[in-house]
């Protein structure tokens, strides 16, 4: 039984709705990542923001999870056409900031940063001094419109 008061593994990010013709599907590396990290027999933390009745928690029932509490979830959107890809941010939950993460994480030996929509402030980089960090940079990369189409940043 994994301890999930004791964490080997930290993703840092937002869990995410994103929009299918179905309806809201999870989404978010930190969604990925942790479950890949639980079947590979590790005791994984998220640190993520989501609104009040997020509609995959459960999908974190054997994680360590700390909500940063949001008024609203972040959602996106892929549009494919014959000319490819157009992403939308439809909405975007709070930042994440060095301030939000626990103490019993400041010693933890492996992290992961996770933003998908430049949420994850860069000060966490610096915030874990014994540990491997390592980042997946896509939400550092992208910016948004007034449309809420999303691009890369120069």
């Amino acid at each position: 039984m994994r301890n999930k008061n004791h964490s080997d593994f930290l993703l840092i990010g937002h869990a995410c709705y994103d929009v299918t013709p179905d309806g809201y599907v999870l989404g978010g590396t930190v969604s990925f990542a942790s479950q890949a990290a639980l079947r590979m027999g590790k005791s994984v933390g998220v640190l993520t923001s989501v609104e009040n009745g997020f509609k995959f928690q459960k999908e974190f029932e054997a994680i360590d999870l700390v909500i940063v509490p949001s008024a609203q979830n972040t959602i996106f959107e892929n549009v494919y056409s014959s000319k490819g890809r157009t992403q939308y941010l439809h909405q975007k939950a709070k930042n994440i900031t060095k301030e939000d993460l626990p103490e019993r994480w400041k010693n933890i030996p492996l992290v992961l940063l996770c933003p998908i929509a430049d949420e994850v402030d860069f000060q966490l980089l610096q915030s874990f001094p014994n540990a491997l960090v390592a980042a997946c940079p896509q939400g550092w990369m992208r910016q948004w419109n007034a449309d809420k189409k999303v691009f890369p940043k120069n």
